[in-house]
């Protein structure tokens, strides 16, 4: 027999299938916790026992000089098992017992077994079966007894602290035969033979032989492997314990399952209104086994588990599709270039999806335990921020190995932020130094000094122009200035700058109270901040090569300049909480207030 087992369901993720558009490569970084669906109880197998003696059972043998003894001391009124409440004379309890410590040391009997029986069965949790089991033991004599156990071929049997046995065997296992041998304790003899006897006839053996039979086992299934597609998809695989497994939607009406025929299924999520006004939702499918037990009856279990998340990103404008999420999990940072996008999710992975040039940019295996923290992207390479505080650069292009050389840091310092333009990084350090690397063709990587005391806060790069703020809430660009994109004005009085963002052929820049300057080329009105509603403020800035995106306190978006597709609007009780601008479309995430 086989003991069922329970139906745990761990969802596990591997890396997204081939793409339609663009390359999708992920990096190493925690896989989401497992998922564990309901559970399904154990059936433990019915045990039915037998049990055999050594020496054979007999009544203790009549004793005429006990009788004897028993008629005197009756004649008196003893009684050797008096009445609850009643007591004998100490005088003939005295004598009766000095007759039987005579009587047990020269003729003692040999224990006998009263009966045997299962107490319990269960399975274990490495799905072993224990059965439980009581065997009672007599000694005429009222000695002590003494007890062994013999294991028998499939199994082991133990004495338990409450007297009781336990009998431990394989999950195959049909039945088996064990022992127990009790001895009774203290110096006697068994009769005038006794001594000839085995063991002195001190000991007397239950051989208990056990038969276990399966009850009907439930279905199991093993495992539920999701694996990310793109955008709201997934590939889900079932394989099962027992064979016979259906799969069906935990969100009816809005997911749609269709099976392949190599066996797998193909999550989607179809209703695209219901996607939008739902992100970070958990997707889950229920996956049902049937099979039919030893008496033939069918018996089904049915499991839910969470195999991916509806998506929290989306982009505008342009044609790359992004991965979709596994379970609990949603993106925290999206970045573009003119090669793809690099995507950060909450688990610290990183990918890119990339237009394939040079054929797939694939993401570095972090070290154990490290995830990736922050993503730049540039015109022709990536950067990556990692939580030991070290960066990495991947080129899109093979020419721009400058831009790749990240400089080792100084002992106890840590990178804190990265960014990239079109050859050149650019890399804020913990001690408020940025350090710029690669090709410096009209001086976007000669870092100023700073003033004492001053520090730098944030960095943004993008083309051949480098943005720079620092700690006394002001901002200096360097680069190519053919447009006035570097031409940065300084504050308003009694105001700071807090972020600044640069898209190579202007320069935006968000203030400490809300509001938004905008320097540079002006070729479609990306510089004309619109005025704000009562009450409102911007609170993160980001340029594109010809417009210009702002987010907006009350978790609006505001997109100007070229935004041929605009910016939708979203469904009541979702709110757009970053945004990130690239040459001419725009990737933003929404989540639910």
């Amino acid at each position: 027999m086989r003991s069922a087992r329970t139906s745990g369901l761990p969802s596990s993720h591997t890396d997204a299938g081939p793409e339609t558009a663009g390359t999708i490569t992920g990096g190493t970084a925690a896989e989401p916790a497992a998922a564990t669906a309901t559970a399904v109880a154990a059936v433990a197998p019915q045990v039915s026992i037998v049990v055999s003696t050594k020496p054979s059972q007999a009544r203790p043998p009549l004793r005429p000089v006990r009788q004897l003894v028993l008629g005197v001391l009756g004649v008196f009124g003893f009684k050797p098992n008096p009445a609850p409440g009643t007591a004998n004379n100490p005088i003939l309890e005295g004598l009766w017992g000095a007759y039987r410590r005579i009587e047990s040391l020269v003729s003692n009997d040999t224990p006998t077994v009263k009966g045997a029986a299962v107490v319990d069965t269960s399975l274990t949790t490495d799905g072993r079966v224990a059965v439980t089991l009581r065997v009672e033991f007599d000694d005429y004599d009222g000695n002590a007894l003494s007890y062994t156990t013999t294991d028998g071929a499939h199994g082991t049997l133990t004495r338990n602290t409450d007297g009781t046995y336990t009998y431990l065997t394989d999950a195959s296992t049909a039945g088996d035969t064990v022992s127990i041998t009790a001895r009774d304790k203290g110096f006697h003899l068994h009769g005038l033979l006794g001594m000839f006897k085995p063991g002195g006839g001190h000991t007397s053996t239950a051989t208990l032989t056990l038969t276990l039979d399966p009850v009907g086992e439930p279905p199991v299934t093993d495992v539920v492997i999701s694996t990310p597609r793109t955008g709201n998809s997934w590939t889900v695989r079932v394989p099962s314990h027992n064979p016979e497994v259906t799969l069906t939607a935990g969100q009816p009406g809005h997911v749609e399952i269709t099976r392949a025929t190599d066996g797998s299924y193909l999550v989607t999520v179809t209703d695209s209104a219901w996607a939008l006004a739902n992100p970070g939702t958990q997707i889950t499918v229920v996956a049902t086994a049937t099979t039919r037990d030893v008496n033939g009856e069918i018996q089904t279990v049915s499991s839910t588990v969470p195999i991916g998340t509806v998506s929290n990103l989306m982009t505008i404008g342009g044609y790359l599709q992004p991965p979709a999420l596994p379970p609990g999990t949603t993106w925290v940072q999206a970045r573009s270039s003119s090669i793809g996008e690099v995507l950060l999710r909450s688990d610290g992975a990183a990918f890119l999806v990339d237009i394939g040039i040079t054929g797939p940019i694939v993401v570095p295996e972090l070290p154990a335990g490290l995830t990736y923290t922050q993503v730049a992207a540039g015109d022709g390479h990536y950067v990556l921020l990692r939580s030991d505080g070290t960066a990495i650069a991947i080129a899109g292009y093979p020419y721009l190995q400058p831009a790749l050389n990240i400089p080792d840091l100084p002992a106890g310092l840590t990178y804190t932020q990265v960014a990239a333009g079109a050859d050149h990084t650019v890399l804020l350090r913990s001690d408020g130094a940025v350090i710029a690397i690669g090709t410096t063709l009209n001086g976007e990587t000669e870092i100023p000094d700073l003033p004492a005391g001053q520090t730098y806060t944030q960095v943004s790069a993008a083309g051949y122009v480098t943005v720079l703020l620092r700690s006394d809430g002001t901002a200096v660009a360097i680069g190519i200035n053919e447009l006035g994109q570097t031409d940065v004005p300084a504050p308003p009085s009694g105001v700071n700058y807090i972020q600044v963002a640069t898209g190579a052929h202007h320069t935006v820049l968000l203030h400490s109270d809300g509001n938004v300057t905008a320097v540079g080329y002006n070729s479609h009105g990306q510089l004309q901040i619109p005025d704000l509603p009562d009450g409102m403020t911007y609170v993160q800035v980001d340029a594109g090569h010809t417009h210009t995106v702002l987010l907006r306190s009350d978790g609006a978006v505001i997109a100007i300049g070229w935004v041929p597709n605009g910016i939708p609007t979203l469904p009541d009780g979702v709110v757009y909480t970053a945004v990130s601008a690239d040459h001419s479309y725009t990737t933003v995430l929404f989540s639910r207030v």
